[in-house]
């Protein structure tokens, strides 16, 4: 009866374990929206889930970004995460700490990790390999750090979380 007890006992335990890392609780957490969005060409880049270091978009919070794209008008893209240089806050300039990823047509997912540089807007978009140019895009943040204007067919609110 005691063996009983303890096997039962140590199930509980490894069972509440796991519910509590899959349920991914974490302290505070911070909300962003989806802003500004173009996709012209039947493109799509969805952003899922946004964790940050500090529970924010502020400089040097650590995010980590998790989305779905599904690429239809080219064969072959880069999929960049990056803010929008607001002003040039370092001798590199903008575009620094970056993350890009290359594509092929279809869908799939997608997970970067970025420290915010310095003030600008985060997004993800699409390149074109070949010429460089961007052809759709999807900002997200809150607050200053969110880039808006009317943009039909992006989703509104999304929770983020801070990391384990």
């Amino acid at each position: 009866m005691k063996k009983r007890h303890l096997v039962v006992s140590a199930l509980f335990c490894m069972l509440q374990v796991s519910c509590l890392s899959s349920r991914g609780i974490v302290p505070g957490g911070a909300p962003f929206e989806v802003g500004a969005c173009d996709f012209p060409f039947g493109d799509r880049i969805q952003i899922e889930r946004v964790a940050s270091s500090t529970g924010d978009f502020s400089i040097g919070s650590v995010l980590t970004v998790r989305g779905s794209y599904d690429l239809r008008s080219r064969e072959h893209a880069m999929l960049y995460l990056g803010t929008t240089c607001i002003a040039v806050f370092d001798d590199r300039g903008c575009g620094y700490g970056l993350r890009r990823r290359e594509l092929s047509r279809g869908q799939g997912t997608f997970e970067f990790v970025i420290t915010l540089p310095g003030p600008g807007f985060p997004h993800v978009a699409f390149y074109d390999k070949q010429t460089g140019s961007k052809f759709g895009s999807s900002y997200f943040g809150s607050g200053d750090s969110l880039l808006t204007k009317e943009s039909p067919g992006c989703a509104s609110v999304i929770e983020a979380h801070m990391p384990q």
